[in-house]
């Protein structure tokens, strides 16, 4: 299935463009991808190092699809552990 361009697309996927606070949750079927849900259980994948697994993370979307996003890591969220 081809992947149609972001611009080509209908006006309610254009919603999920930009930054969006995920947690990793596992890894993707993908090799070397990342898992995660935002707060609306919006699916998103993104390539990133296991150890992220568990944390918060930003990633900035590049790509929707019908089941989930698509994006790249722009930060891991510093939490303070006891």
């Amino acid at each position: 299935m081809p992947v149609v361009p972001s611009g080509d697309r209908p006006a309610h996927y254009q919603r999920f463009l930009g930054n969006m606070r995920v947690l990793v949750e596992g890894e993707s079927k993908r090799k070397g991808y990342l898992m995660g849900k935002d707060n609306a259980f919006i699916i998103a994948e993104f390539p990133g190092d296991p150890s992220l697994i568990g944390q918060f993370v930003t990633i900035t979307v590049t790509e929707t699809h019908n089941w989930a996003v698509e994006g790249v890591l722009v930060q891991e969220e510093t939490t303070c552990r006891k």
